[in-house]
């Protein structure tokens, strides 16, 4: 018997703190609405409404799927769709895929997914997370904490409120390298490394990194051609000792980051790394050491040599003195024509 072809609608009215209607079409099921367009619509719920719309219970019974949605097996199914009352404008939706991905994507609104993988990584506008938590684009946080430590406390904390008492940055990791910086490939080029009670910012100097070693010269053409200056910041400090990054370029680039040169927007700016001029300022104070060191052997050297020609005048003087006492001892000698 095809009861279909008999009965095409049943309309049950039930009181449930009001009249509400559950209407049964061959187009599905209407609670609270006699005019609905979905296999199951839900509408007109009373005002504080103090009941569930919907319930699940599966009891105390384990291992049993209170809900269940699937979809074929290519393609997305939308679980859950936030729209407005005419169901025009959606506001979000969960999807379900079943194209071999094994995600599930939860969109706020269009153009803005997060993704839940089955390796269990979360994509914030990615839809192929690699890591456990995979963003593509900025991050704002007003407080990050990540793992404690040993009990010595957070790894990574920042604190956003930017008052004077709050920690926008700690690191907790005595005695290891609490940030290392990497270059392309992983390969560390610096790192800031703690101890119970002091602070060592590190950049690479590792003499395996390294050929050609030979000494610096010509550290006194670079530290007179230097020009250290008073300023005042146009936003901060005055009289402020320093360096112009742009006039110490010409003469240690080494030690400059190039930024921007436009005059009135600055995009890039300029900056020294002042670490790098301590090498030419150690060669050029070992220089001069060793010029005041040949200046304090001079006047022992002049000294030595004036008193040996000294001792030599005196005792030619000595000799003279003896020759004319022997002259006088043999009193004068008579003149004669020979003389």
């Amino acid at each position: 018997m095809k009861y279909s072809s008999i009965i095409t609608a049943i309309a049950i009215t039930a009181s449930v703190g009001s009249a509400q209607t559950i209407d049964v079409t061959s187009t599905g099921v209407g609670i609270g609405t006699a005019t609905h367009t979905h296999l199951l619509e839900l509408a007109n719920l009373p005002a504080n409404f103090a009941q569930d719309a919907v319930r699940v219970n599966t009891g105390t019974t384990i291992n049993v799927v209170g809900f269940r949605m699937t979809c074929g097996s290519s393609g997305t199914s939308d679980i859950v769709r936030i729209a407005n009352t005419d169901g025009s404008v959606y506001a979000g939706w969960f999807n379900l895929y079943a194209d071999g991905t094994s995600k599930v994507q939860i969109n706020a609104s269009p153009g803005y997914p997060t993704y839940f993988n089955s390796g269990g990584n979360v994509g914030i506008g990615t839809a192929t997370p690699s890591t456990k938590l995979d963003v593509n684009g900025a991050i704002f946080a007003s407080s990050i904490g990540l793992g404690a430590l040993n009990g010595i406390g957070e790894k990574l904390t920042v604190l956003g409120d930017y008052g004077y008492t709050s920690t926008i940055f700690q690191v907790g990791q005595d005695g290891n390298n609490a940030i290392e910086f990497r270059r392309a490939g992983g390969v560390q080029v610096g790192s800031i490394n703690l101890t119970s009670s002091s602070t060592s910012y590190n950049t690479s100097s590792d003499g395996r990194l390294k050929t050609n070693i030979r000494d610096l010269t010509g550290s006194g053409a670079i530290i007179d051609a230097l020009r250290p200056r008073l300023f005042d910041w146009k936003t901060g400090d005055k009289n402020t000792y320093g360096f112009v990054a742009q006039e110490v370029y010409p003469i240690f680039p080494q030690a400059v980051t190039k930024g921007d040169d436009d005059p009135d927007v600055i995009t890039h700016q300029w900056g020294i790394d002042q670490a790098k001029m301590v090498p030419v300022l150690t060669a050029e104070v070992k220089s001069l050491r060793a010029r005041v060191a040949t200046l304090e052997a001079a006047p022992d050297a002049t000294i030595g040599r004036l008193t040996a020609r000294l001792d030599r005048i005196e005792r030619e003087n000595a000799a003279l003195n003896q020759k004319v006492i022997d002259l006088e001892s043999r009193g004068p000698r008579p003149f004669t024509h020979e003389n």
